[in-house]
């Protein structure tokens, strides 16, 4: 399960960073979904669940209330991010991710 969540975070922080700069937690859901993650249970949830970590980190920035704007990352930490979200298969959905 780790791995999944692993591969959501990284599709969400790809995503602020590659000219989304701000959105909401339905846009980032869609971003997920066009991807081909899927989650177990409501998608926003786990995203909001993923973001608070990534807002720990710096990594992303809460505007307020469902929207998130991107935070500071390494160039380094950015570039291994969008090949793990760039990895994840569009035809081949992974396993449903939570509990």
């Amino acid at each position: 399960a780790r791995h999944e969540v692993v591969v959501v975070a990284s599709v969400v922080v790809a995503a602020l960073f590659d000219g989304w700069g701000e959105s909401t937690l339905q846009e980032l859901a869609a971003r997920v979904a066009q991807r081909g993650v899927r989650t177990k249970g409501d998608t926003t949830k786990v995203i909001s669940d993923v973001l608070r970590s990534e807002v720990l980190k710096g990594r992303a920035v809460r505007l307020g209330r469902g929207r998130y704007g991107t935070g500071t990352i390494p160039r380094s930490t950015l570039r291994w991010t969008r090949r793990r979200a760039a990895w994840c298969p569009k035809a081949a959905p992974s396993p449903p991710i939570g509990p």
